[in-house]
């Protein structure tokens, strides 16, 4: 079966209309992120508010767009879930279990919402609320993730009361051949997502590489990253995200993660879909065959982590695990 791709806000407002067509033909699967709903609503309100555009032209901003891809927008699973309600249900596929009650009412009240949105049945009082609502949210997780994204002085003064142990640890973190820090943060990250982590391990490898490299141009915080972040959570289900966001592309690559391959601008899809699922045996045939190219690493390639992580072998084969979003 084809995977399913996943929608960034950026490929929802400017969408690849050409790949749109080919992966309608060919049967794929397509969802827009819950993310890219979010931002677009909290756009068109915020957009009517501050008068740059006008009730209609800003609603418009947000019914008109959805209204004109929703042909292409697979009708069961539309919108692809974020959050901790996304994070269940990769869990409960990882443990075959069943998903949680409130996981499958958050997939229904996404539905729902697509489906109210694209006929453009909100009056005016709700969409101005969920869009102020939306942008309060993003805000909010935006602030969280951008505590951790700090310079390393930072992060190892809270770990290392003694000066020299913090400079140990410094050097430590600039010498390639010495990974302890690294699979240290790594196996931090890890064990928040349990027995999802293989599974996440883009999301896991990222943010490590973040935390730890915060004073690079890549690493340091900026506005709508956590959002960004979250993108990642759909690999976790099985699905390709489609950004056309160069600084997320460049994290997920120069993170070691075998998933790179499941991340990609649309220049990227002139190559096959990746077969099989983003963790596994699959993941480490993908990535050992995957070359990106939109997006050239020079810049950061110093900051590669090691291959002895485990992100980076490409020999490195485990149990392919199947499933579906």
């Amino acid at each position: 079966m084809s995977p399913r791709i996943v929608l960034d806000t950026n490929c929802v407002w400017r969408p690849p209309w050409k790949l749109l067509e080919e992966w309608k033909s060919a049967g794929v699967r397509v969802s827009i992120s819950e993310v890219a709903l979010m931002e677009s609503w909290a756009r068109s309100v915020r957009e009517f508010e501050a008068g740059a555009k006008s009730r209609a032209a800003a609603r418009f901003h947000l019914f008109g767009r959805m209204r004109k891809i929703a042909p292409y927008i697979d009708a069961h699973y539309p919108i692809a879930i974020l959050g901790a309600a996304a994070i269940r249900r990769v869990q409960a596929d990882a443990d075959s279990h069943p998903i949680p009650e409130e996981t499958i009412t958050h997939i229904d009240e996404a539905r729902h919402s697509w489906r109210v949105v694209v006929r453009d049945l909100v009056a005016d009082e709700l969409w101005t609320s969920g869009g102020q609502e939306s942008e309060q949210f993003l805000a909010r997780i935006d602030a969280g993730f951008a505590k951790y994204c700090r310079p390393i002085e930072h992060l190892l003064a809270e770990r290392f009361d003694d000066s020299a142990d913090r400079e140990r640890a410094r050097q430590a973190l600039a010498d390639p051949q010495d990974n302890e820090l690294r699979r240290a943060m790594v196996a931090h990250v890890a064990e928040g997502y349990g027995s999802a982590a293989e599974r996440l391990d883009a999301v896991i490898r990222v943010q490590a590489w973040r935390f730890l490299n915060a004073d690079h141009l890549l690493g340091a915080a900026r506005e709508n990253d956590a959002p960004d972040m979250r993108l990642l959570v759909h690999l976790g289900e099985g699905a390709v995200v489609c950004s056309d966001d160069k600084k997320l592309v460049r994290l997920v690559d120069v993170s070691g993660t075998r998933q790179a391959s499941w991340v990609r601008r649309p220049e990227d899809f002139v190559d096959a879909l990746p077969e099989g699922m983003p963790w596994g045996a699959s993941a480490c045939a993908e990535h050992a065959r995957f070359v990106r190219r939109s997006v050239g690493l020079s810049d950061v390639k110093r900051r590669i982590w090691p291959s002895d992580l485990g992100g980076g072998d490409r020999s490195e084969t485990s149990h392919d695990a199947s499933g579906d979003t």
